[in-house]
């Protein structure tokens, strides 16, 4: 099935396609496989190969599956730019193995949030300057577009960091699927950060793309590289394609920046490249920035004590690598705070790095306004409560169903909200919750953010998306009469 979304605006008419599987490619290669394969994208770095274990037909690996054909060439997945099969390896192989590298950081198997065992990848989905993780769809969406500039197709699959962001989706969400049932701009800001800063450290475990980095910064990381700027092929196409820089420089975002937090309630909606917004996207660049910050640290630390660029970089996102699997067990599992993150993450390095960053932690986390110095220094609740990453939302988060009642809710004024609150959570807690919830809907519906349908209308995946191509933050659906947002469980990269 085909469908078309466009706008009235300057923005391309996106066409895109819901494709279905074919059936695999007869005697496929298994085992090990060689991949093309780039850790970034094309326009910083060149397509090279790597080495993908555990592959079967399709090509599959345990956790994923290309959708769509995909024959090999002489026991291998290797294809010259250009030719077919190219971008469906690329996007086949950055999401194996991102899923490979945070499974070894986490310790243990990576289980999805949606029923199955394995995620589906549509490589080349149709026409859009965009790529989307969908649990309903149980995939991963990579699209095409041409830059009007370049006049070069760039395909969202074939970039490594785009792709490793999106399975960072899908990886988050089966950690932690109460953050796609929360509403407030903390959790949505923290998933994009999640993907962003998995394909940094992602990139950083690739020999040719580390040893870009220590070319490019001799191991300052205060200095803009491959790495700290984030989808660079796809950034510099919406930005011709609107004619402006709508995101900052060459990039759909950097870790660079000097962001400090603000209450998200008195932020823009959708910011600047110089200003926070409260809208996911820009909100993250808070936390990814953040967290850079500490990696730069760390690297710092490891240089101090003798280490050449190149291993302190590689150390210091290994170390990384392991505190975000560390932090997946003392994380909150509801809607949440940057605070309540921040603090979760100097949890997790005390109990599974030793506390060897939590100094490091609490300063550029204090020095960005997130945390207050040793005031948060205690353990949170939540991170002592259970240290098993995947429970039921019986045993973990509880709903809540709050009410939306003024004028400023416009013509959902009425409607139920249900958000989903930690277990741990104090009554304090769930007050402040509760208020959350109400400031962000005012500003989603003012934004446009929230879809109505009637009484009894079937929706489909692909009406939860606007007209240029973005889901909708929320959609309504009809409990007994009773109007009900529900959260859509689709996040995109920009």
């Amino acid at each position: 099935m085909t469908t078309t979304a466009c706008s009235t605006s300057q923005t391309p008419c996106k066409s895109w396609s819901w494709p279905k599987p074919d059936p695999p490619a007869p005697q496929p290669p298994s085992g090990e496989v060689e991949f093309s394969y780039n850790p970034q994208d094309r326009s910083v770095l060149d397509a090279g190969t790597t080495i993908i274990g555990g592959v079967g037909a399709g090509p599959t690996v345990e956790k994923a599956r290309l959708n769509g054909a995909n024959p090999a060439r002489d026991g291998k997945y290797v294809f010259a730019p250009g030719e077919q099969g190219f971008v469906g390896a690329l996007a086949f192989s950055s999401v194996a193995r991102a899923i490979k590298i945070f499974e070894e950081a986490l310790g243990e198997p990576i289980r999805w949030a949606f029923n199955g065992t394995q995620l589906r990848i549509n490589a080349d989905a149709g026409r859009d300057l965009n790529a989307f993780y969908s649990r309903q769809g149980k995939s991963l969406n990579f699209f095409h577009e041409t830059d009007p500039i370049t006049r070069q197709v760039v395909y969202s699959g074939g970039s490594g960091e785009v792709a490793a962001h999106e399975a960072g989706h899908a990886i988050l969400d089966g950690l932690r699927p109460g953050y796609l049932g929360a509403w407030s701009p903390d959790p949505g800001g923290f998933h994009e950060s999640f993907g962003d800063v998995l394909a940094m450290l992602v990139c950083l475990q690739d020999d040719r793309c580390l040893q870009r980095v220590v070319e490019q910064t001799g191991g300052d990381l205060s200095i803009p590289n491959l790495a700290s700027h984030l989808g660079e092929e796809l950034g510099t196409a919406i930005n011709n394609s609107t004619g402006r820089n709508v995101t900052g420089g060459n990039y759909t975002r950097t870790a660079i920046n000097n962001f400090v937090w603000q209450d998200p309630s008195t932020l823009p909606d959708k910011g600047g490249p110089d200003q926070l917004g409260r809208a996911v996207h820009s909100y993250s660049r808070l936390w990814t920035g953040s967290f850079y910050d500490v990696l730069k640290g760390m690297v710092n630390s490891n240089r101090e004590q003798g280490m050449e660029p190149f291993q302190a970089i590689r150390a210091a996102s290994t170390e990384a690598l392991k505190l975000y699997g560390g932090l997946m067990k003392t994380a909150p599992r509801g809607d949440h705070t940057y605070r309540d993150m921040a603090r979760a993450l100097v949890a997790a390095d005390r109990q599974y790095n030793n506390g060897a960053r939590s100094e490091l932690i609490t300063r550029v986390f204090s020095d960005r306004r997130i945390l207050n110095g040793r005031e948060d220094g205690e353990t949170p609740s939540f991170a002592l409560a259970d240290a098993r990453i995947y429970q039921s939302e019986e045993e973990s988060i509880r709903p809540q169903r709050v009410l939306l009642q003024g004028l400023e809710f416009r013509q959902f004024d009425g409607a139920m909200v249900d958000n989903l609150v930690d277990k741990s959570a104090s009554i304090i807690q769930e007050a402040e919750s509760v208020d959350r919830v109400k400031e962000s809907l005012k500003h989603l519906i003012a934004a446009g953010r929230i879809l109505y349908t009637d009484p009894g209308k079937p929706i489909s995946e692909k009406d939860l998306f606007d007209p240029h191509g973005r889901p909708y933050t929320g959609v309504v659906r009809w409990e007994n009469g009773q109007m009900v947002i529900e959260r859509v469980k689709i996040l995109s990269t920009r």
